[in-house]
Protein backbone atom coordinates (compact mmCIF):
# COMPACT_ATOMS: atom_id res chain seq x y z
CA UNK A 1 0.00 0.00 0.00
CA UNK A 2 2.97 2.40 0.98
CA UNK A 3 4.29 1.85 -2.67
CA UNK A 4 1.06 2.12 -4.35
CA UNK A 5 0.06 5.99 -3.46
CA UNK A 6 3.37 7.86 -4.74
CA UNK A 7 2.90 5.82 -8.30
CA UNK A 8 -0.80 7.11 -8.14
CA UNK A 9 0.26 10.71 -7.54
CA UNK A 10 2.97 10.61 -9.91
CA UNK A 11 -0.01 9.58 -12.64
CA UNK A 12 -1.68 12.61 -11.79
CA UNK A 13 1.16 14.86 -12.00
CA UNK A 14 2.15 13.51 -15.22
CA UNK A 15 -1.08 14.26 -16.67
CA UNK A 16 -1.43 17.72 -15.52
CA UNK A 17 2.02 18.47 -17.21
CA UNK A 18 1.42 17.39 -20.58
CA UNK A 19 -2.36 19.14 -20.77
CA UNK A 20 -0.66 22.07 -22.48
CA UNK A 21 1.44 20.73 -24.92
CA UNK A 22 -1.03 21.62 -27.84
CA UNK A 23 -2.25 25.04 -28.37
CA UNK A 24 -6.01 24.25 -28.16
CA UNK A 25 -5.18 23.51 -24.05
CA UNK A 26 -2.35 26.16 -23.31
CA UNK A 27 -4.27 28.67 -20.44
CA UNK A 28 -2.11 32.01 -22.08
CA UNK A 29 -4.42 31.36 -25.35
CA UNK A 30 -7.73 31.01 -23.06
CA UNK A 31 -7.30 34.27 -21.23
CA UNK A 32 -5.42 36.22 -24.18
CA UNK A 33 -7.02 39.39 -25.93
CA UNK A 34 -5.77 40.04 -29.23
CA UNK A 35 -4.33 43.84 -29.88
CA UNK A 36 -2.35 43.65 -33.03
CA UNK A 37 -4.70 41.58 -36.18
CA UNK A 38 -1.46 41.78 -38.03
CA UNK A 39 -0.12 38.11 -39.10
CA UNK A 40 3.63 37.84 -38.42
CA UNK A 41 5.94 35.31 -38.72
CA UNK A 42 6.37 32.63 -36.41
CA UNK A 43 9.96 32.21 -34.66
CA UNK A 44 11.66 29.60 -32.93
CA UNK A 45 10.90 29.30 -29.34
CA UNK A 46 14.36 29.73 -28.14
CA UNK A 47 14.62 33.21 -29.86
CA UNK A 48 11.81 34.68 -27.50
CA UNK A 49 13.25 37.12 -24.46
CA UNK A 50 11.13 36.84 -21.32
CA UNK A 51 11.24 39.61 -18.93
CA UNK A 52 9.60 41.36 -15.75
CA UNK A 53 6.31 42.44 -16.63
CA UNK A 54 6.46 46.19 -15.13
CA UNK A 55 5.47 49.41 -16.05
CA UNK A 56 8.94 50.68 -16.94
CA UNK A 57 9.58 47.87 -19.33
CA UNK A 58 6.69 47.96 -21.38
CA UNK A 59 7.66 51.70 -21.75
CA UNK A 60 11.17 51.04 -22.52
CA UNK A 61 10.25 48.22 -25.70
CA UNK A 62 7.19 50.71 -26.97
CA UNK A 63 9.69 53.31 -27.18
CA UNK A 64 12.09 50.81 -29.56
CA UNK A 65 9.82 50.21 -31.51
CA UNK A 66 7.91 47.63 -30.09
CA UNK A 67 4.01 47.35 -30.27
CA UNK A 68 1.43 44.93 -28.07
CA UNK A 69 0.75 41.93 -30.40
CA UNK A 70 -1.81 40.82 -27.60
CA UNK A 71 -2.22 40.02 -23.36
CA UNK A 72 -3.02 37.44 -21.46
CA UNK A 73 -4.16 37.20 -18.20
CA UNK A 74 -5.79 33.85 -16.37
CA UNK A 75 -5.62 31.99 -12.72
CA UNK A 76 -4.48 28.91 -12.52
CA UNK A 77 -2.17 26.60 -11.27
CA UNK A 78 1.19 27.90 -12.11
CA UNK A 79 2.02 27.29 -15.70
CA UNK A 80 5.65 26.89 -16.32
CA UNK A 81 6.97 30.17 -18.96
CA UNK A 82 7.67 28.14 -21.62
CA UNK A 83 4.34 27.88 -22.41
CA UNK A 84 4.18 31.47 -22.53
CA UNK A 85 6.81 31.25 -24.60
CA UNK A 86 5.05 28.76 -26.93
CA UNK A 87 2.12 31.05 -27.41
CA UNK A 88 4.99 34.02 -28.14
CA UNK A 89 7.00 31.86 -31.12
CA UNK A 90 3.36 31.04 -32.58
CA UNK A 91 2.60 34.75 -32.39
CA UNK A 92 5.92 35.83 -34.06
CA UNK A 93 6.41 37.73 -30.59
CA UNK A 94 10.14 37.78 -29.64
CA UNK A 95 9.79 40.07 -26.62
CA UNK A 96 7.21 38.17 -23.57
CA UNK A 97 6.61 40.02 -20.25
CA UNK A 98 5.44 37.73 -17.80
CA UNK A 99 4.35 37.82 -13.95
CA UNK A 100 2.56 35.88 -11.58
CA UNK A 101 0.78 36.73 -7.92
CA UNK A 102 0.13 34.27 -5.23
CA UNK A 103 -3.22 34.18 -4.58
CA UNK A 104 -3.85 31.02 -2.22
CA UNK A 105 -3.76 26.99 -2.12
CA UNK A 106 -6.67 24.83 -2.31
CA UNK A 107 -7.10 21.29 -0.43
CA UNK A 108 -8.78 18.56 -1.34
CA UNK A 109 -9.47 14.49 -1.63
CA UNK A 110 -9.45 12.24 -4.71
CA UNK A 111 -10.76 8.71 -4.57
CA UNK A 112 -9.13 6.51 -6.92
CA UNK A 113 -10.15 2.89 -8.30
CA UNK A 114 -7.20 0.35 -7.60
CA UNK A 115 -8.35 -2.87 -9.35
CA UNK A 116 -7.20 -6.20 -7.77
CA UNK A 117 -6.36 -9.58 -9.58
CA UNK A 118 -8.10 -12.35 -7.99
CA UNK A 119 -6.50 -14.94 -6.23
CA UNK A 120 -5.68 -18.29 -7.82
CA UNK A 121 -6.13 -21.86 -6.82
CA UNK A 122 -4.81 -25.10 -8.00
CA UNK A 123 -6.85 -28.53 -6.66
CA UNK A 124 -5.01 -31.73 -7.08
CA UNK A 125 -7.05 -35.10 -6.96
CA UNK A 126 -5.17 -38.62 -6.69
CA UNK A 127 -7.54 -41.73 -8.15
CA UNK A 128 -5.83 -45.34 -7.06
CA UNK A 129 -6.55 -48.84 -7.20
CA UNK A 130 -6.36 -53.17 -7.39
CA UNK A 131 -7.26 -54.84 -10.76
CA UNK A 132 -7.73 -58.96 -10.57
CA UNK A 133 -8.69 -60.65 -13.60
CA UNK A 134 -9.09 -64.92 -13.28
CA UNK A 135 -9.49 -66.91 -16.35
CA UNK A 136 -10.43 -70.61 -16.74
CA UNK A 137 -10.83 -73.10 -20.07
CA UNK A 138 -11.45 -76.50 -21.22
CA UNK A 139 -10.25 -78.27 -24.04
CA UNK A 140 -10.41 -81.71 -25.84
CA UNK A 141 -9.46 -83.77 -28.66
CA UNK A 142 -10.45 -86.73 -30.32
CA UNK A 143 -8.63 -88.93 -32.50
CA UNK A 144 -8.57 -92.23 -34.09
CA UNK A 145 -7.27 -94.46 -30.76
CA UNK A 146 -9.26 -92.32 -28.49
CA UNK A 147 -9.51 -89.23 -26.76
CA UNK A 148 -8.18 -86.75 -24.12
CA UNK A 149 -9.52 -83.86 -21.79
CA UNK A 150 -8.06 -80.62 -20.44
CA UNK A 151 -7.91 -77.57 -18.59
CA UNK A 152 -6.57 -74.21 -18.00
CA UNK A 153 -6.69 -71.57 -15.44
CA UNK A 154 -5.14 -67.94 -15.23
CA UNK A 155 -4.96 -65.28 -13.24
CA UNK A 156 -4.21 -61.55 -13.61
CA UNK A 157 -3.52 -58.88 -10.54
CA UNK A 158 -2.01 -55.19 -10.91
CA UNK A 159 -2.81 -51.72 -9.88
CA UNK A 160 -3.68 -47.88 -10.89
CA UNK A 161 -2.89 -44.56 -10.22
CA UNK A 162 -4.41 -41.08 -12.16
CA UNK A 163 -4.08 -37.12 -10.77
CA UNK A 164 -5.96 -34.69 -12.00
CA UNK A 165 -4.79 -30.90 -11.32
CA UNK A 166 -7.37 -27.93 -11.54
CA UNK A 167 -6.66 -24.18 -11.81
CA UNK A 168 -9.59 -21.97 -9.94
CA UNK A 169 -9.19 -18.20 -10.35
CA UNK A 170 -11.46 -16.02 -8.37
CA UNK A 171 -12.47 -12.70 -9.75
CA UNK A 172 -11.20 -9.74 -9.62
CA UNK A 173 -11.81 -7.27 -7.23
CA UNK A 174 -11.60 -3.42 -7.12
CA UNK A 175 -11.00 -1.37 -3.95
CA UNK A 176 -10.78 2.64 -2.99
CA UNK A 177 -7.95 4.70 -2.10
CA UNK A 178 -8.33 8.45 -0.61
CA UNK A 179 -5.64 10.75 -1.73
CA UNK A 180 -5.30 13.76 -0.16
CA UNK A 181 -4.05 16.66 -2.55
CA UNK A 182 -3.42 20.34 -2.75
CA UNK A 183 -3.25 23.26 -5.37
CA UNK A 184 -1.58 26.36 -5.05
CA UNK A 185 -3.06 28.67 -7.73
CA UNK A 186 -2.04 32.00 -9.39
CA UNK A 187 -3.01 35.10 -11.66
CA UNK A 188 -0.57 34.64 -14.25
CA UNK A 189 -0.38 37.54 -16.56
CA UNK A 190 2.11 37.83 -20.04
CA UNK A 191 2.35 40.51 -22.47
CA UNK A 192 3.44 39.58 -26.11
CA UNK A 193 5.60 42.55 -28.26
CA UNK A 194 6.40 42.61 -31.38
CA UNK A 195 9.27 44.94 -32.94
CA UNK A 196 7.35 46.69 -35.86
CA UNK A 197 8.95 50.05 -36.25
CA UNK A 198 12.78 50.75 -36.78
CA UNK A 199 14.65 54.06 -37.30
CA UNK A 200 18.26 55.26 -38.83
CA UNK A 201 20.70 56.23 -36.26
CA UNK A 202 22.06 59.65 -37.04
CA UNK A 203 25.80 59.88 -38.37
CA UNK A 204 28.31 61.63 -40.55
CA UNK A 205 27.35 60.01 -43.68
CA UNK A 206 23.44 59.66 -43.00
CA UNK A 207 21.43 58.78 -46.16
CA UNK A 208 18.22 57.47 -45.58
CA UNK A 209 17.03 58.27 -49.09
CA UNK A 210 14.21 55.72 -50.19
CA UNK A 211 12.71 54.64 -53.94
CA UNK A 212 9.53 53.73 -55.78
CA UNK A 213 11.77 50.49 -57.09
CA UNK A 214 15.00 48.56 -56.97
CA UNK A 215 16.32 48.55 -59.98
CA UNK A 216 18.62 51.72 -61.91
CA UNK A 217 15.61 53.63 -63.00
CA UNK A 218 14.00 54.09 -60.05
CA UNK A 219 13.06 57.78 -58.80
CA UNK A 220 13.75 58.57 -55.39
CA UNK A 221 10.61 59.00 -53.21
CA UNK A 222 11.82 61.08 -50.15
CA UNK A 223 14.68 60.91 -46.96
CA UNK A 224 13.61 59.53 -43.55
CA UNK A 225 14.28 61.34 -40.72
CA UNK A 226 16.80 60.15 -38.33
CA UNK A 227 15.62 58.79 -35.10
CA UNK A 228 11.62 58.54 -37.47
CA UNK A 229 9.70 55.46 -37.19
CA UNK A 230 9.32 53.07 -39.97
CA UNK A 231 8.11 49.46 -40.58
CA UNK A 232 9.71 46.67 -42.54
CA UNK A 233 7.55 44.83 -44.88
CA UNK A 234 10.07 42.93 -46.28
CA UNK A 235 14.23 42.35 -46.63
CA UNK A 236 16.40 40.66 -48.86
CA UNK A 237 20.18 40.50 -49.26
CA UNK A 238 20.47 44.33 -51.05
CA UNK A 239 17.14 46.18 -49.60
CA UNK A 240 14.65 46.62 -47.46
CA UNK A 241 10.82 47.18 -48.33
CA UNK A 242 9.59 49.52 -45.47
CA UNK A 243 6.54 51.51 -45.11
CA UNK A 244 7.70 55.29 -44.01
CA UNK A 245 4.51 57.76 -43.24
CA UNK A 246 2.03 55.74 -44.70
CA UNK A 247 3.94 55.13 -48.06
CA UNK A 248 5.90 52.27 -49.47
CA UNK A 249 9.43 52.19 -50.81
CA UNK A 250 12.73 50.49 -51.31
CA UNK A 251 15.23 51.37 -48.64
CA UNK A 252 19.06 50.03 -49.83
CA UNK A 253 21.39 48.35 -47.23
CA UNK A 254 24.69 50.36 -46.65
CA UNK A 255 27.01 51.34 -44.31
CA UNK A 256 25.06 54.88 -44.10
CA UNK A 257 21.33 53.14 -43.16
CA UNK A 258 22.08 52.06 -39.75
CA UNK A 259 19.04 50.36 -38.81
CA UNK A 260 17.72 50.30 -34.99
Amino acid sequence: MKKLLPLIILSLTLLNCGAYVNKSSNPYYFGMVTVDKTQYKKIKHKNVKIYDYTDSNAEYFLKRGYIIKAKSSFRNTFVDLSWAQLAASQLGSDVLLCKSNYVGTASATTVIPWRVAGETYIATSTTSGNISLNGYSDSSVIGSNGYAFGNSTSNVNGTHSSTTTTTIRTPDKYQLYSVPYSKDYYDQYALFMVKKYYWLSLNAYYDGSYYNGIDKNSSKIGTIKANHFFEILDETKKYYKIRYRGIEGYLYKNEWNIIN
